[in-house]
């Protein structure tokens, strides 16, 4: 029993190291080989600002501002201290990992142990589309929503609250605030569930809700004391929590309502899930219910767009399990079955595509003569002085720069919310920073606040060079 647990154990941490090394663009060493530091998107200027950090010398928000929570450059920094990327790679095969046995583990308390492998196996098809971007604030996010999911299933089996499980399930939510606080509503929803099950079966209810305030309020307070021992503390909280907020259904347009409404229907099974239980007399059923419905409109009205995106996963194996346990076997369960199959692999589809996309711009884009020529021109230039305007992600990593700017990259989205980032851009225009080289890509030649075009001729006239990247 105990040999067949442990080769359990090394198949899942088999298919952790192979889902990785496969599809995560951002920290696998295949990737590494095939496209350089080229890694696209947010997660470059995340892993740049963690880098910098690990290396002492930047500050996250201080020195360095993008959008995001405060724990997710930790972990970045953290993943830096090997002094590569090898790190965030490990630490993603891990996420992976947790994510499996937990799953599996909460499912085995409602379903056979094959059907809850099985069911756990089935959703790595959205973790493809997951994790192929690599290094997400979502991954993270879907193995702290594991380990809550375990321990919500295993409390309404043992009803055994022990204060030490209330604190762990209180610390896990309280990281995923300080992870990404806009994005992290599943995690919202399985703690709210964890405390019932506490109210509700805990001897002691009083100081066993007290532990998992407490386990909340402990992560948040260490890193927001790390962050004012740097002097961070008002960058920090813009980063963190008010600028998303401000930016919440910032685009609501039909395109990516419709996007969103497409992903959504990875809830669609938990929901009819949760119908289901109610029809059989059971209350979780409405817990169901509510919080598939809070998710669903949180993603529709709230959260930011994004193709991989897919933190709510964890909706497909609970769902399966639940059609497994509570319907009577014949057609109607199979059909159940089946849709929930289907819709989990339809709504994959296109992130995957866009990732086989990426693969096959990243590539010849990694080798462009655009590296090339800014690598010659730093090499030929003692301190050349930057000045960046929407500039692609990818870039830091790929010459092994750092910015002396503070706001070095989504100028035109954070104008909206920061004036700072507006004065800072008016100061390049009225000449009042000494930049030789404008760095720009073509979104920044077409942002309405910034004005592209104009900068571009103020810095030819001053004799400077302009490297123009479009993507």
């Amino acid at each position: 029993m105990k040999a067949n647990k442990i080769c359990l154990q090394i198949i899942e941490i088999v298919i952790a190291v192979i889902l990785v090394l496969l599809f995560s663009m951002r920290t696998s060493p295949i990737y590494s080989l095939l496209m350089g530091n080229y890694t696209g998107n947010n997660a470059a200027a995340a892993m740049m600002i963690g880098k910098s950090w690990a290396q002492g010398a930047a500050v996250p928000y201080r020195d360095l501002f993008m959008v995001g929570g405060p724990f997710f450059f930790v972990i970045q920094a953290a993943g830096y201290l090997s002094g590569s990327r090898v790190g965030l790679f490990v630490m993603e095969i891990i996420t992976v990992f947790i994510y499996l046995v937990f799953v599996r583990r909460a499912l085995e308390q409602m379903t056979t142990k094959k059907k809850a492998r099985i069911f756990t196996w089935i959703s790595l098809i959205p973790y493809v589309a997951l994790v192929s971007g690599g290094n997400s604030m979502n991954e993270y996010l879907l193995a702290i929503e594991a380990v809550l999911l375990w321990m919500i299933v295993r409390l309404r089996k043992t009803r055994n609250v022990k204060k030490s499980l209330a604190f762990v399930g209180g610390l896990l939510t309280g990281a995923a605030v300080m992870i990404n606080i806009t994005e992290a509503s599943p995690v919202y929803m399985l703690m709210v569930a964890l405390l019932i099950c506490i109210g509700t079966y805990a001897n002691q209810k009083g100081k066993a809700i007290l532990c998992s305030i407490a386990g909340i309020a402990v992560p948040m307070i260490l890193l927001v004391l790390v962050y004012a021992a740097n002097g961070a503390t008002e960058d920090m909280l813009q980063g963190w929590i008010i600028v998303p907020i401000k930016m919440l259904g910032a685009d609501l347009s039909v395109l990516v309502i419709l996007h969103k409404c497409v992903k959504c229907l990875l809830l669609l099974p938990l929901f009819v899930g949760g119908i289901l239980l109610i029809k059989k007399k059971k209350k979780m059923g409405y817990a169901i219910l509510v919080g598939t419905i809070i998710v669903g409109l949180n993603l529709l009205l709230l959260e930011i767009d994004g193709v991989h995106y897919l933190h709510i996963i964890i909706a497909v194996p609970l769902a399966l399990a639940l059609y497994d346990k509570y319907m009577d076997f014949g057609m109607a369960k199979k059909v159940c079955m089946a849709l929930g199959v289907l819709i989990t692999i339809a709504v994959s589809l296109v992130p995957i595509k866009n990732y086989m996309e990426t693969l096959a711009t990243g590539i010849p884009r990694a080798h462009s003569d655009f590296y090339a020529d800014l690598k010659e021109f730093i090499s030929n230039n003692d301190n050349p002085q930057y000045g960046m305007i929407d500039t692609d992600l990818s870039f830091f990593l790929m010459i092994d720069y750092m910015p002396k700017q503070k706001y070095f990259t989504d100028q035109t989205n954070l104008s909206a919310y920061l004036d700072e980032v507006s004065e800072e851009v008016e100061r390049y225009k009225n000449h009042e920073e000494e930049i030789n080289v404008l760095l720009i890509t073509e979104r920044g030649f077409k942002g309405q606040e910034l004005d592209g075009f104009q900068l571009a001729e103020v810095y030819l006239k001053l004799g400077g060079s302009i490297f123009i990247y479009v993507y």
